[in-house]
């Protein structure tokens, strides 16, 4: 069922979303600790009904974009410090900064992937329910 208040897809069998709306009285619960009582029934964060993995890899993504740059930077640094080859060292530091960021993307992509299937059968198992 949705929750009215925050927009969420809860389990039919929820009876408090993780935003404090409490389904049987359509009211915004101040009492915290029914709200952690009923935690792993409603999705909450113990349940491992959400994933957290897509976040870490949208971060994971960012970083290794960072450094995939910052690696071109020094190539192309070293390339024209060279006495011989230098434009060779250039274009590979081209390669490094445009293929390595779009394999790089492609690789957290498939991860990503991976887990929003997950994500979808979970929804349509609890739909089923």
């Amino acid at each position: 069922m949705k929750c009215p208040n925050c927009g969420k897809e809860n389990p039919d069998s929820a009876l408090i979303c993780d935003c404090g709306y409490n389904f049987d009285t359509k009211k915004m619960e101040t009492n915290n600790s029914s709200q952690l009582s009923d935690i792993n029934h409603s999705g909450g964060f113990f349940s491992f009904d959400k994933m957290l993995s897509v976040s870490l890899i949208k971060i994971l993504y960012i970083l290794g974009a960072l450094g995939i740059i910052i690696f071109s930077i020094v190539i192309f640094i070293r390339g024209s410090q060279a006495r011989y080859g230098g434009s060779a060292i250039l274009l590979s530091g081209v390669a490094y900064l445009v293929l390595g960021n779009l394999l790089w993307r492609i690789f957290c992509e498939g991860i990503i992937i991976i887990f929003k299937i997950h994500e979808k059968l979970s929804e349509i198992e609890r739909k089923m329910k």
